[in-house]
This record gives C-alpha cells, structure tokens and sequence, in this order.
C-alpha cells in the first residue's frame, strides 16, 4: 500500500509540475539553454553539457531527469543553433522532449545581446500497469498504457558580458497540449554577476526568478567563491523548497564537472533523503577571447 501510495502521489505531483514547465536545476547557469534558447552559442565554442538530477532520493517513484544541451555559434557568429534533450521520469510517467534551438546574436564592444527561439515534440508515456492493486491482474491497469504526443515551442533574450549575464525568456512558451493554444506561458528571469576579489578569488553573485499563471512566485539564489579560477564552492536557496551547496570544478580549459546537493525544506523532507545532482561541461575548439568564460 505505501508502494501504491508513492507512485500515486508522484505521478500526480509530476504530471502537475510538468505541465508547468518545471524542470529545476541547481546548476541551470552552467546549461542556461535549458531555460533560455537565446543562451545558444553564448560561450563562442560548440558546446556540450549534461545534467542528471535524481530528486528527493529514497523514495520510490521520486523524479529522476537528465538533460543534454548542445549549443553552439555558425559559421556566420551571429548566428547560433543548438539541440536539446530532456528525459524526466516520476512515478508511472516517463517523459521525452526534442527540441531544435535559434539564437541570433548582436554583438557590441564588451557585451552581446542575443533572441533565441526554440521548438519540438514532447512524447510522454503512462504506464498504469506498474500500480500494484489489491485485486491481482486488475483488467482496468494490466497493460495499460497511455502515450501522447504534442509539440511545443518557446522564446528567449540573453544579455551577457565578462562579467555580467541576464536573460528572460518562456521556454514553453506555447504547447498543442491543450487544444493546440497558449497554456501557462512560464516566465524566467535569471541574472547573475562576477565579482573580482583578488588574483585568487572571485566570486559569483547568481538569482533565478520563475512566474507561473495561478501559482506562487519562485526564487532561486545562490553564490558561488572560486579559487584560482580552477574550483568553486558555493550554496543555494530555492523558495519554499531547498537549501543547496555545490562545486565544480575546472579540469582544463574546456572540460568541467560539478555537484550539488539539496536539502529538502518542504514536508517531503520526512520521507526523502535529498536531491543529487551531477554536472558535465564540455567546451570543443577552444578559442575564446574572454577572460571568464567558464562562470556563466
């Protein structure tokens, strides 16, 4: 019963945080494409990075995701397209998304201005067939499974300098979900800044604001202190949801990875034991000219 009760409630908590485009990371300014299209090409190299989140770990059903951007700048360096990949699994439910992404970037003396607009599919699946029931080969869930398909799409805008990076943008901005019209619209504001201190150490000042039709107001913000420009530790605080702390770490030039972990704020936190999350960052033919590059 306690089995049937997890995957119920995470299939329900899931289906409602999917639709609203809810997909969190601690780490999402290492993969600011997940949130924003206009990030594409932002850090003038291809670039490839993975995130897998497994989310309030011990409990059965319990989101788990991983993501997979690759972005980068065209021949033409205004121009720049990525692709994306989301698998997000909760409950009964395993869901996939596809998505192709266009930035066009204006580029001026210290700083770039770039629009970004993104599109694809979202494949979902329910497997009602894994509820375990009091009436064993219960014909109402044996083998049933529902798929569905729909197509989705989204807008952005991304500021960036040496020292500065803000966006805003709706990453699901329309969906065929609901009869082929606009539904929820997420809006995401993100900024964040670097702070030189010394030689040694810098550190990284970093916010996260979400707004979703009929529902509360979100915020993520957090700080990061690196040293030497080789590892940053820092710590987070998500609105009525987590505390975090995380590293990365630089292992050269163009490969670095990351952790985090949170703690959960909310009543989950009697049943889970946290949130996990692991960072991959790859840059190819590294051949920028700024100072910072790896930051934001």
């Amino acid at each position: 019963m306690q089995r049937f009760l997890h995957i119920i409630m995470f299939s329900l908590i899931g289906i409602t945080v999917q639709a609203q485009h809810a997909f969190q990371y601690s780490q999402y300014y290492f993969s600011g494409i997940l949130i924003n299209p206009a990030y594409a090409g932002s850090q003038g190299a291809l670039n490839f990075t993975t995130i897998y989140r497994n989310q309030w770990t011990g409990m059965e059903g319990a989101p788990e995701n991983i993501s997979i951007g690759l972005h980068s700048p065209l021949r033409n360096d205004k121009v720049n397209a990525g692709l994306i990949f989301l698998n997000n699994k909760y409950g009964l439910t395993c869901e996939s998304q596809f998505l192709g992404v266009y930035a066009y970037r204006l580029k001026f003396k210290k700083s770039s201005l770039s629009f970004g607009l993104q599109a694809g599919v979202k494949a979902r699946k329910n497997d009602w067939s894994k509820i375990e029931t009091t009436e064993e080969n219960d014909p109402l869930f044996e083998g049933n499974v529902q798929r569905t398909l729909n197509g989705t799409a989204g807008f952005g805008i991304f500021y960036k300098s040496d020292k500065l990076f803000a966006g805003v943008s709706s990453p699901v901005l329309y969906t065929t979900e609901q009869n082929f019209s606009f539904q929820y619209c997420p809006v995401v504001f993100s900024a964040g800044l670097l702070l030189k201190i010394n030689d040694n150490l810098k550190v990284r000042p970093a916010g996260l604001v979400k707004y979703i039709s009929n529902s509360p107001v979100a915020a993520d913000i957090s700080a990061a202190l690196y040293i030497k420009e080789i590892i940053g530790i820092g710590a987070g605080y998500r609105s009525e949801d987590a505390v975090y702390a995380f590293t990365d770490i630089k292992l050269n030039d163009q490969f670095s990875a990351g952790y985090s972990y949170d703690y959960t704020l909310s009543p989950l936190n009697n049943y889970s034991n946290g949130s996990h999350e692991i960072m991959l960052r790859y840059l190819f033919n590294y051949k920028l000219n700024v100072k910072n590059p790896r930051y934001f």
